[in-house]
Parts: C-alpha cells; structure tokens; sequence
C-alpha cells in the first residue's frame, strides 16, 4: 500500500521524475546479480497499473524501460569481459554456482536463444549479460537477441498491471466477477508456466536418471496442464462482452 500511495503522488506532482524511476529499476533488475533481490516484476506490474489507469504515458514509461535495461545489461557485459577473473571468485557466484554452471553450458550451447530467453525468464535475467560477458560470446551475436528481448521484456511485465487497472477502474468489466477471475488465470497461469519452463531446464543438466525419470515426467505433465488451462481461458475470454470493451480500453492506451 505504501509503494502504491508513493507512486500515486510522484505520478501527481512530479511525473517527469516517475520516469526516471522507471529506468533506475530496468537497470537495476538487469544489472549483474543485484536484479536477483529486487521484486521486479511485482515493480513493474505496480508500474503497469498506474499506465492501465492513464497517469504515465504508456510509450515514455516502455523507451524509459528499454533503455534502463539496455543500459544495465550492457554494463554488466562490458564487467564480465573485463573482469572476470575478480566475478569468479564473488561470494555470490559461489554460493549460485550449480545455477552458473548451467547457464554458461547454455550460452556455450545455444548462445542466441539462451540471450535471448534468458532475459525474458526473471531467474536468469541478472546473471546471463555478465556471463556472456565473461564467456567473451562476440559483441554482435549478443546485441542482438539482448536488444529484442529488452524491447520486449518491459511489455510482458507492465501489461499484468496494465490490465487489472482497466478491470478494476471500468465499471462495465467489474460487474462480472467471473470475467475479471478469467482475467486473472491468464497473468498466473503465464507466471507458472515461465516457473516450470525453468525446472525444466534446470532438469536438462541432471545427470541422475532416477530423479529424472521421477520428476521430469512430473513437471511435463503440470506444464502441458498449466498451457492447456492457458488456452482454454484465453478462448473462454473471447465468449465474453467485456472483452471488447478490455480491447478497447487497452488499444485507446496504446494509441
């Protein structure tokens, strides 16, 4: 409740500087392993309320996004290159070391796709510039897939807030309950399917058969589950009124 009447108030008497605050939390969710203990996606999705309800403007607060994180990325890129021998021996690379040691066989596997997920997927986002950094992966095939995904990464974490401002400030939508419940499946349901893809990687590098066998097959099951649900809420939603009324709010923020 304190962020959210703090944000209410910077938004109100001093708006040029919420845009700031935009870019220093990108940067900062990007930037080496600080980025781990930040909450950014609940920031973010507190962010995308307050542009659902009009008092930030959407495409300022998505440039301010990308270039915080552009910014916070490319740094960490440039420490990895330059200082990796001091990185290596950080408490914190130690004590996340199994995690480090599957991203960088990732980054020597799939460098590109690697970059690119790996900045979308929060648990991995702080860590894979640095380490593409001290892996020396060439500049060019780092910028690229970094840049996609920081374009892409502020969307995904602003419109969960963007849209349940919209559900909960227009009176039309907030009728039906069950339609503002659907709406809510879709940002959980997203969330959990990012979670059990990670598992899922985590469980690529396992070499104990048994523990693959016994939870691999587990987490499969709950992730053709969590995206079936998915898909079903999603078509379930376009049965609903509301949902034109949502488009259109939401194409009357971003136009």
């Amino acid at each position: 409740m304190f962020i959210m009447h703090w944000f209410s108030y910077i938004t109100s008497k001093h708006s040029e500087y919420i845009l700031i605050f935009i870019s220093i939390i990108s940067f900062l969710e990007s930037f080496i392993i600080i980025g781990s203990f930040l909450p950014g996606m609940i920031l973010m999705s507190i962010l995308g309320t307050f542009i659902g309800s009009r008092k930030i403007n959407f495409y300022y607060a998505w440039i301010s996004s990308t270039l915080g994180c552009l910014l916070g990325d490319w740094l960490s890129y440039y420490l990895g290159f330059l200082c990796s021998n001091w990185i290596i021996r950080c408490h914190l690379f130690k004590k996340y070391n199994s995690i480090v040691v599957k991203v960088i066989y990732a980054l020597n596997k799939y460098s590109v796709l690697s970059i690119f997920f790996g900045k979308i997927l929060g648990f991995t986002r702080p860590i894979i510039p640095v380490l593409s950094g001290m892996l020396k992966v060439p500049i060019k095939t780092f910028f690229i897939p970094n840049l996609f995904a920081c374009i892409l990464w502020p969307l995904i974490y602003f419109f969960p807030g963007i849209i349940t401002s919209i559900v909960i400030n227009s009176p039309k939508i907030k009728q039906n309950t069950f339609f503002k419940w659907l709406m809510l499946s879709i940002p959980i349901l997203s969330w959990i399917i990012m979670v059990l893809l990670w598992k899922w990687w985590k469980e690529e590098f396992n070499t104990d058969r048994l523990w693959l066998y016994r939870y691999k097959n587990k987490t499969f099951f709950l992730l053709v589950i969590s995206v079936l649900l998915l898909i079903n809420n999603i078509i379930q939603l376009q049965y609903y009124p509301e949902i034109i009324i949502l488009k259109n709010l939401i194409y009357s923020i971003i136009m």
